[in-house]
């Protein structure tokens, strides 16, 4: 049991997309909260991750902030450096409200500066409510923000792809060139940047183990 009867869960949706931000999401719930068809986001359907988000957000008001990882961040930081970031940002919004609550954040490693509260722990997403909470509702949005995108560069598919390098994404890049919301710190975009195309690296270093884990969706 949680000292403070809350416990807090943290995870994020996006770091591999080659456009759009990604989105950091922290839920507040009660140690003992649990929800009947809660699972791993990624094995639910698109409808169902409506239909949860519905219910945690409309129905039950579930506390939750978001912490976004802009394009801007990602291009001029790395996602390795900005990412923590917002972690740290949306797990310390909920501990002004809930100080001392534990905070599961999915993964394997903590931000700097984060209390010893904070637990990082591998595919916490699939078997931590709070945790599957935060994905449901980061995924969601983030989704909804990438269709509505679409609309404005209909050209790239991303009412389908949500920004992730699918062939019908990297054929407009090649069609068509980037966007404000391409990555161009992400290598896979660089091949389409113009007379910016044959820059190693785009405009910070990057590591080939931070570029494998960028190419797996989230």
């Amino acid at each position: 049991m949680s000292k403070t009867g809350k416990v807090i869960g943290i995870d994020e949706v996006g770091t591999g997309a080659l456009a759009g931000p990604a989105y950091v999401c922290a839920v507040a719930v009660d140690d003992s909260w649990l929800l009947s068809g809660l699972k791993d986001s990624k094995e639910l359907t698109k409808a169902k991750i409506a239909s949860m988000y519905n219910t945690l957000v409309v129905e039950q008001r579930v506390h939750h902030v978001i912490s976004l990882v802009t394009v801007q961040a990602i291009n001029d930081d790395g996602i390795g450096e900005s990412l923590p970031k917002a972690w740290l940002d949306a797990g310390n919004r909920l501990l002004e409200v809930y100080p001392g609550s534990p905070v599961f954040l999915d993964g394997s490693r903590l931000p700097k500066g984060c209390g010893e509260e904070w637990m990082a722990i591998t595919n916490a997403d699939a078997h931590i409510p709070c945790v599957m909470a935060a994905a449901i509702i980061a995924k969601y949005l983030r989704d909804e923000y990438m269709v509505a995108q679409a609309e404005v560069y209909p050209q790239y598919g991303w009412e389908t792809n949500v920004g992730y390098g699918s062939q019908a994404h990297m054929e407009a890049m090649n069609t068509h060139g980037i966007t404000p919301l391409h990555r161009t710190s992400f290598r896979p975009v660089q091949k389409y940047m113009g007379d910016n195309k044959h820059r190693k690296y785009g405009v910070h270093p990057v590591t080939e183990s931070l570029y494998a884990a960028w190419t797996k969706p989230t």
